[in-house]
């Protein structure tokens, strides 16, 4: 934040700022952009495609990007990192895919993700 953000989050600053994008289908940290500025604007870029590298590399400094909450939420109590802007996240909707063959015996296991699911990831 002191390096890239010393006076904000602007469109200029974001534009020097490394993001972490997990791969060219990655659209999340776009799609934040939008929402806050209005429109995608061109950023660099590290390429990352793995879950838990994408919360250690923003936790090293190496830039910014989009994390699920209930990966980083004790860093953001910490203080180990914080959001770019203050109360802007980026619902998402998810989905539970599984084989239909396999949906029978995988009854259960899709009914208790769906109950976690409902209790740990509502939106806002």
């Amino acid at each position: 934040m002191s390096r890239y953000f010393p006076e904000g989050v602007t469109p200029n600053a974001i534009g020097d700022a490394p993001a972490v994008t997990f791969n060219q289908k990655d659209r999340m940290q776009s799609r934040w952009l939008s929402q806050i500025f209005g429109g995608d604007l061109p950023h660099p870029t590290h390429w990352l495609p793995s879950t838990q590298s994408f919360v250690e590399a923003s936790l090293f400094g190496m830039g910014w990007g989009m994390n699920p909450i209930e990966l980083v939420r004790e860093h953001l109590q910490a203080g180990r990192l914080v959001e770019l802007v203050s109360d802007t996240p980026l619902d998402v909707a998810i989905d539970w895919q599984i084989n239909r063959f396999a949906a029978d015996k995988l009854a259960g296991l899709t009914r208790e993700i769906a109950a976690v699911a409902r209790r740990r990831l509502t939106a806002r």
